[in-house]
């Protein structure tokens, strides 16, 4: 569950052809100090800090990879360039307005601001500026936040840490570099990447954060922040976009009126998450965007005067709640209908119990639901997040169109925890899918996938930490944080899923996105969340998500 309250490099450059030698020697003659830099070529000049004779390049050879980050200028820009075996490429950078210094990091050692380097083998170059202004902090590492640019696995396999200055270390919405300490790289080696990409014909999603009208002014969630949500979420759009994704994934969150009421209802004014105004916008903002929206249902586990809601209710309240939840989702899916949803979600996540002793209720008071809903959305109907392992009902699953295959609770020990690779989670994510499978059995239709996990180092072991808030004291400052143990839980979902047999895929999607890049833990925890943004397992998800130029996004609606 993701519920706030309840839970709450890169692709190389193309290499160009050798240049000719007067075209080379113009090049060259335009290259005449260290802040002016050159276009990315195969031909390096031999450079004392601005200028100098070119070098032999090679159409094939070993690739000096340079990212040229926010507040350094100089050269090489950006690019990844094959040179022969023995070339001396110099490098040679300086800060930009309002930096302190430049930095440059050379396969992850820092390295002098001006130097040069020698291509006995494939080299990664990462300069970027130290900022004037902020907070600084030791221990730290740095990654641009345009993850495009990074190579994978290279970048992260030797992690630096030095001192560095965070302009707005817990509420900017966007920043061109990151910085986080080098200890949350994790304990584990990042996992090489194996079957990528998904195939063409399969959705590519990305969930957000499932909050919104309590991050509308501060998008961040952190005390004494502000900014707007409406400005971070049109950022995430562009984000997911470069992710490779077709849709993007809201999460409403819904509240009943009074749980204790002879007559119970929803409440669609004082608590409801998201408006209907402010669904509309986010339709239209993410169309405008190129994506499509599907939408999830969350119902909180209390009711809008914070009244817990009964985890089991007797029979005859499971019943009345059915009744007033299918009225509800009713009502939701015509407002999906009339903004142009895609994808609509029919069941709820968040609020839980077994529904086995009342499968007899459930099944069909949901199948009931579901045609209703059917009569007034024009979409896809998704199901499954409630009581999925008791769903095997032809009636129920003809009534929907795809079934929401959770993958992220698995069977996992102490011993398991103690060296966590992909083929041991794979094997137990494809377990996991064999039995949902065995458990529908002749009922099962095509599966949009849910890949999920936290960036913290026993999520695997003791699951879900509140992300969101502070609970218990700000208790999630003494879990420790993991990046590897989330990149390896990613790399293992997606061989499972582009392996596994037991199901038709649909869709695959990740759940879920930050929308500012924050990453240092104040009231909120994007650090240890779900979130893989500006994380190794952003880069797993941009390889895997890829697909062909010109490719067509998947569309959903008849």
């Amino acid at each position: 569950m993701i519920g706030r309250r309840l839970f709450p490099v890169a692709p190389v450059i193309a290499t160009r052809r050798f240049v000719a030698a007067a075209l080379i020697a113009t090049l060259v003659a335009a290259i005449l100090s260290c802040g002016s830099g050159a276009s990315p070529t195969n031909v390096a000049p031999t450079l004392s800090c601005g200028s100098g004779d070119a070098l032999p390049s090679a159409a094939q050879g070993l690739v000096l990879t340079t990212i040229l980050g926010d507040g350094a200028r100089g050269h090489p820009l950006t690019s990844a360039v094959p040179y022969a075996p023995g070339v001396v490429v110099p490098y040679c950078y300086g800060p930009s307005a309002g930096y302190a210094s430049a930095m440059a990091v050379l396969d992850g050692a820092v390295v002098p601001e001006s130097g040069s380097i020698s291509m006995n083998a494939d080299h990664v170059l990462w300069a970027f500026g130290n900022p004037s202004n902020g907070t600084r902090f030791d221990g730290m590492t740095t990654v641009p936040a345009d993850f495009t640019k990074i190579p994978y696995p290279e970048f992260y396999q030797h992690a630096p840490s030095f001192s560095y200055t965070v302009p707005d270390p817990y509420c900017a919405t966007a920043t061109a570099v990151v910085a986080y300490p080098a200890s949350y790289l994790g304990a584990f080696p990042l996992p090489a990447i194996q079957g990528a990409p998904l195939p063409v014909a399969v959705s590519r999603g990305a969930a957000v954060k499932d909050y919104w009208h309590y991050g509308l002014t501060n998008p961040s969630t952190n005390v004494g922040c502000s900014g707007d949500m409406h400005a971070a979420f049109i950022n995430t759009l562009q984000r997911l976009r470069r992710l490779g994704v077709d849709h993007v994934d809201v999460y409403q969150d819904a509240y009943l009126v009074d749980v204790n009421a002879a007559s119970l209802d929803f409440d669609l004014t004082r608590r409801i998450e998201i408006s209907d105004a402010e669904l509309a916008w986010i339709v239209a903002q993410a169309k405008a965007a190129g994506l499509e929206v599907h939408e999830y249902m969350q119902i909180d586990g209390a009711d809008v005067n914070y009244v817990p809601l009964p985890t089991p209710p007797t029979r005859e309240w499971a019943s009345a709640y059915l009744d007033a939840y299918t009225r509800f989702i009713v009502g939701r899916a015509a407002v999906a209908q009339s903004d142009g949803i895609q994808a609509f979600q029919l069941d709820w996540g968040a609020y839980w119990f077994d529904w086995t002793p009342y499968r007899d209720l459930f099944i069909p008071k949901m199948t009931a639901a579901a045609q209703q809903v059917r009569a007034v959305f024009s979409g896809k109907i998704l199901y499954g997040a409630t009581a999925p392992w008791i769903s095997n009902d032809p009636d129920l699953m003809n009534s929907i169109d795809w079934f929401i295959g959770n993958i992220f609770g698995i069977n996992f020990s102490a011993a398991d925890n103690a060296n966590i690779t992909v083929p041991q989670l794979r094997e137990k994510y494809l377990t996991l899918i064999t039995g949902l499978g065995n458990a529908l059995g002749t009922t099962k239709r095509p599966v949009e996938w849910h890949i999920f996990a936290q960036s913290h180092r026993d999520y695997l072991l003791n699951g879900w930490v509140e992300d969101g808030f502070c609970v218990s004291g700000c208790a999630q400052n003494a879990v420790r944080t993991d990046f590897s143990v989330q990149a390896i839980a990613y790399e293992a979902m997606l061989e499972a899923v582009s392996t596994q047999t037991a199901f038709t895929t649909v869709g695959v999607t990740a759940v879920a996105s930050w929308y500012v890049d924050v990453m240092l833990p104040a009231q909120s925890f994007p650090n240890i969340s779900q979130s893989w943004r500006n994380k190794p397992a952003e880069s797993i998800l941009y390889r895997w998500f890829a697909r062909p130029a010109g490719s067509a996004p998947v569309q959903a609606r008849k």
